[in-house]
């Protein structure tokens, strides 16, 4: 970055343009803008202007204002001791500069363009960089506290879980809406909000719930396969199982069997077609097809 003495520089721009013959004027024009090289200097792009046919060259300086350069009261509330200390120490920099010139704009139009040049000063990129800094610091305070607010209470979390999973409906509910509701049941404290929702804790420990409930039907269901056989017996004994007259109703009535049986966990689909197709469950069936077997053809009974 050029280090210029702005203010010499500003006084001095009238007269290096009237020596190309140039006319200065205050202002940048407001038009379609091409941005010279901020390594050129001012000579350059003035010589540049004359060059490029242009006979008015516009000018414009940016004063600091130590007074604005701070942060809102909200910011600030989320400083700790050092970043406040480090905001107060930027300041008392800040304010060996006010009014300042702090970046000065050199502008020129030809064929309907403009051609604009910016120099800052030397001491004006490091105060903004350390305002950035700060302003980090922040978002990065904003984003810790926030995560400390929703993040779950794990012990509160754990007592929870261990409340759903002991929960016989909530073994057998399908659905995460169903599940919420239990849970506002067993845990009205984790109720957040006025439409049914819940915490960030109380949705930790319907995740474990979950997945607790889970390998445990996994795992009961997986123990019931070599005893299939056993418990078709129990169910075929059974009067709701005699009046299971029809294929949807006699599915029900094996589920409603295998959950009761297991503690509330739904049964595979899986699990119920091999139940079903146990023999104590299909009597009718293996009679129905015996007889049909051993009934005499009709050239037999000729």
């Amino acid at each position: 970055m050029l280090r210029v003495d702005l203010d010499k520089l500003a006084k001095s721009v009238p007269n290096l343009a009237e020596d190309r013959s140039l006319v200065a004027v205050p202002g940048l024009p407001q038009m379609a803008t091409v941005w010279l090289p901020t390594d050129w200097n001012a000579t350059q792009v003035m010589d540049l202007a004359v060059k490029g046919g242009a006979r008015f060259l516009y000018h414009q300086v940016e004063r600091f204002e130590a007074g604005a350069f701070d942060l809102d009261e909200e910011s600030r509330d989320h400083l700790d001791e050092a970043g406040l200390a480090a905001l107060a120490k930027l300041q008392a920099k800040a304010r060996t500069y006010d009014t300042e010139i702090e970046e000065l704009s050199l502008s020129f139009v030809t064929d309907g363009v403009a051609h604009c040049w910016l120099i800052k000063a030397a001491w004006a990129g490091p105060l903004q960089d350390r305002l950035a800094n700060l302003n980090a610091s922040v978002d990065q305070n904003i984003d810790k506290e926030i995560t400390k607010y929703h993040a779950p209470d794990k012990a509160e979390a754990a007592r929870i879980c261990a409340l759903l999973t002991a929960d016989r409906e909530f073994r057998s509910a399908r659905h995460y809406r169903e599940q919420r509701k239990i849970v506002l049941r067993v845990a009205p404290e984790a109720a957040e909000g006025s439409y049914g929702e819940i915490n960030s804790t109380g949705r930790d420990a319907l995740y474990k719930a979950q997945e607790e409930v889970a390998e445990a039907a996994r795992a009961t269901y997986a123990s019931y396969r070599e005893r299939l056989p056993e418990l078709a017996v129990q169910l075929a004994t059974t009067p709701d199982w005699s009046t299971a007259t029809t294929v949807k109703l006699r599915r029900i009535r094996a589920e409603d069997f295998l959950q009761e049986l297991s503690g509330g966990y739904p049964p595979p689909s899986r699990v119920v077609e091999l139940f079903l197709a146990e023999s104590a469950l299909t009597p009718a069936r293996r009679a129905a097809a015996t007889q049909q077997v051993q009934a005499p053809l009709p050239i037999d009974a000729q």
